[in-house]
């Protein structure tokens, strides 16, 4: 999967922050930004691979903005309820 994102932080200029893609009710694996965007933000395009899931049917991708001080703790945070921006089917 291939995208274009655009961040900003006016909430918390000095912050540090990741944005993570994953699966629906999945934690993320890959993040797609760890930076600080600061009010100016940042915009980039992201390359991301994902295993097809084995069961029949449309799985979505999500996505999420968190401030940690790393990637390595936006994944041990599930994104489920986040906001979808693409999915895939999967044919039996």
């Amino acid at each position: 999967m291939t995208f274009d994102f655009e961040i900003a932080s006016c909430g918390c200029e000095g912050c540090l922050n990741q944005g993570a893609v994953a699966l629906a009710n999945t934690t993320p694996t890959q993040c797609f930004y760890d930076d600080l965007p600061g009010c100016v933000g940042a915009a980039g395009a992201s390359q991301h691979s994902f295993p097809a899931p084995s069961e029949p049917g449309t799985y979505f991708f999500h996505f999420t903005r968190m401030w940690n001080f790393s990637c390595a703790e936006v994944q041990n945070q599930p994104i489920g309820g986040a906001p979808r921006f693409a999915a895939i089917c999967v044919a039996p």
